[in-house]
């Protein structure tokens, strides 16, 4: 049978962007082979916090954990979560992590495609394993990005559903970790309906929040209170994620403009909030004049929420955007090939390129020179400039998809 010449043309252009998906899956193993060596450091906070607690010694110590390996950050989730660490570590211990967090990606891409009917299974492979190098951070770090991501998933298909109390439970237990994922549920306030349509996921949310807070000041009391001194760094001596200051622990938005301001503006007082405010403020508007048009459905619309408040977040670290992979997918499977390899270079290749020249800068001490320099400050935040980038280019394209989920005739992406 003859190919006309459009399709013909159609179907070279998805073999290029089917090429670039694995020249970046490539070049990530590659990063990640390089950089194997001295990984898991978070693990080894989880796994000590767990052996400390069964033996009945305070998990949120740093010299307690020490006793269970030669060196370990601060363990600083809520007592509740070691529940779940218990199974998680032991598991780990006979597998490695590693696997036990490739398994638990390889749930994300399952739940996605379960419900999204017009899959594009290795653009999402390709976007959950690449994208931001959030999993590269993940399984470098060995934190439980992936735990929450399987969570964000499960929200994500009850959105798509068009059951947003039920979306918002699972994004509730996300939280159950850290707080930042609950920041996220303030999208469903952009989305469709009435006022009370838009409440009711709030209240399931609050309600998840609750639940979790008080079990854990319920069932372990003296250790919650340990918990708050280890999480405000209250606990003398030790690491607390409220002393990260610079943008190679916190390469946040806010840190972002205060060490812009201080290299750049140190002679204006207050340059740097002001400049931090200014950019939420467009932030929030944009995504706001995004969500209110009629034509986004409610995946887009929590996508683009997401992002938004990943953006604005005043501490973020550098597995933190694995909560935007999602979001990343669905709003990026529907461009044409030219704006789909685009935006794979703004969140896959971009940030991998930054990160290979932050490494050679900093391990062959090339950063003393005033470029050297500047590109040092500029790739420490190579994921959140990454993301913004995404996020100002994505919402400029007009929507391409109509309402979906359960009751409509097509799906998203299809017309």
């Amino acid at each position: 049978m003859r190919v006309s010449a459009p399709d013909a043309r159609r179907v070279d252009r998805d073999w290029i962007c089917k090429a670039a998906c694995i020249l970046l899956i490539a070049l990530n193993f590659a990063v990640a082979l390089a950089r194997s060596g001295g990984a898991g450091w978070d693990f080894v906070a989880y796994r000590s916090a767990v052996m400390a607690f069964l033996d009945g010694r305070d998990p949120y110590v740093v010299e307690n954990l020490m006793r269970y390996s030669d060196w370990s950050w601060p363990f600083v989730y809520p007592p509740s979560t070691l529940v779940l660490f218990y199974p998680v570590v032991f598991f780990a211990e006979i597998v490695g992590y590693r696997f036990l967090w490739f398994l638990l990606l390889a749930a994300s891409f399952l739940i996605v495609r379960s419900f999204d009917r017009d899959h594009q299974p290795l653009f999402l492979a390709t976007i959950l394993m690449t994208g931001f190098m959030a999993s590269y951070h993940n399984f470098r770090t060995g934190n439980i990005g992936f735990i929450e991501l399987a969570f964000f998933g499960l929200a994500f298909k009850f959105v798509y559903g068009k059951k947003p109390a039920l979306s918002a439970i699972f994004v509730g237990l996300a939280a159950w970790f850290k707080v930042y994922p609950a920041l996220i549920g303030g999208a469903f306030v952009f989305g469709k309906g009435s006022i009370r349509d838009r409440i009711k996921p709030l209240f399931a949310l609050f309600l998840v929040l609750v639940l979790i807070g008080g079990s854990s000041w319920v069932f372990f009391p003296r250790l919650t209170v340990s918990y708050l001194g280890a999480l405000t760094g209250r606990i003398s001596g030790q690491h607390s994620p409220v002393k990260e200051a610079d943008g190679s622990t916190n390469p946040s938005s806010f840190l972002f403009f205060k060490e812009a301001g201080e290299r750049y503006l140190g002679a204006i007082p207050g340059a740097s909030t002001g400049l931090y405010i200014l950019c939420a403020g467009l932030i929030l508007g944009l995504f706001i004049r995004e969500a209110r048009r009629e034509a986004r459905d409610p995946v887009e619309v929590f996508s683009m929420g997401t992002w938004a408040i990943l953006l604005l977040l005043p501490r973020l670290k550098s597995y933190s955007l694995t909560l935007a992979l999602i979001p990343a997918y669905f709003l990026m499977k529907d461009l044409d090939t030219r704006r789909k390899l685009l935006t794979l270079f703004l969140i896959g290749f971009a940030p991998l390129g930054l990160a290979a020249v932050y490494f050679v800068l900093r391990d062959l001490d090339l950063s003393s020179s005033w470029i050297g320099r500047q590109v040092l400050f500029l790739s420490e935040f190579r994921q959140w400039l990454s993301l913004l980038a995404a996020f100002v280019y994505l919402r400029r394209i007009p929507p391409r998809r109509a309402p979906s989920g359960p009751g409509t005739d097509s799906a998203p992406g299809q017309s």
